[in-house]
């Protein structure tokens, strides 16, 4: 043990420390019927994910509170979908092209 590491060994750590307390991984699985003899093969892997995009706070109900006449209220802004936003912007393409001719 040389002198530079015999000191290291003593001196108490003070730099901070990472390590992992938990590693949460459900449902993996890893098969090899044919043993180490499949590495040596050139093959295409076959990768399969499945992700669950459900939720539980989302209920059968959703359709009552969002509704298509809603959403398209919803955007009352220049451009938005909402009935007086349309009308408007007919009203302002109708004064433009009153300009023009």
């Amino acid at each position: 043990m040389t002198e530079e590491t015999a000191v290291a060994a003593e001196a108490p750590a003070s730099e901070p420390q990472f390590s992992i307390q938990r590693i949460y991984l459900k449902d993996l699985s890893f098969e090899t019927p044919q043993g180490p003899s499949a590495f040596t093969k050139q093959w295409q892997p076959k990768v399969n994910q499945d992700l669950s995009t459900k939720s539980a706070k989302i209920e059968e109900d959703v359709f009552e509170i969002l509704s298509l006449e809603g959403s398209v209220a919803a955007r009352n802004h220049i451009g938005g979908t909402a009935p007086q936003q349309v009308r408007a912007a007919a009203q302002r393409a109708l004064a433009l092209l009153k300009t023009r001719n």
